[in-house]
């Protein structure tokens, strides 16, 4: 996928994607030395290892709410 950089005002970058969406970046999250007129090319890749770490902890946090309930009810 390709990104236009159109502008940067107040380390803002204004990119415009193929399909005429339009995303506001802090440059700082962008590649050193990018300017006006700079084309980006994205590339999205599944993080199957994050996704395991999180199914993880939220598995455990069942688990330890389950252990810890005393099957009564509860109020919020």
């Amino acid at each position: 996928m390709e990104i236009f950089v159109d502008k940067i005002e107040n380390s803002i970058a204004e990119l415009h994607f193929e399909n005429e969406e339009v995303l506001h970046i802090n440059v700082n999250s962008l590649p050193k030395g990018l300017k006006e007129g700079d084309y980006l090319t994205i590339e999205f890749n599944l993080n199957n290892l994050k996704r395991n770490e999180v199914e993880n902890s939220v598995e455990k946090l069942i688990n330890e709410l389950s252990d810890n309930s005393g099957g009564g009810d509860f109020e919020i």
